[in-house]
């Protein structure tokens, strides 16, 4: 692989589906904030966040923190929703009117506050 060459400490994960950010939702929330479901996660366009059956945020997570001097990673919180806030943001003003169509950015994103 590319990275070994650098000595990087990569975690390679390969699955079948198009360029998405694969979620594990439980079937019982439903599809919060635009989700797509599980049966599109190999077709691309539309949203990005798909329920796949797999923690993105988790693995990555998972992945970093053991290498940081202090950091834990707590087990998966499936009572997350009554921790903190799921808020949607305006992306738009991050990147220059022009180049917007090119950064393949939603116009909208959703950033969670914990409690």
């Amino acid at each position: 692989m590319f990275y070994d060459e650098f000595e990087a400490n990569v975690n390679w994960v390969e699955k079948p589906w198009a360029h998405n950010w694969a979620t594990d939702v439980p079937e019982e929330w439903g599809l919060p904030y635009g989700m797509t479901k599980k049966e599109s996660c190999t077709e691309s366009g539309g949203r990005l966040i798909y329920n796949c059956g797999f923690d993105t945020a988790g693995e990555i997570l998972t992945h970093l923190l053991p290498n940081i001097d202090g950091s834990t990673v707590q087990p998966k919180d499936l009572d997350w929703m009554s921790k903190g806030q799921m808020m949607k943001f305006d992306q738009t003003e991050f990147v220059e009117f022009w180049d917007f169509g090119y950064t393949g950015l939603a116009e909208d994103g959703y950033v969670y506050y914990p409690d």
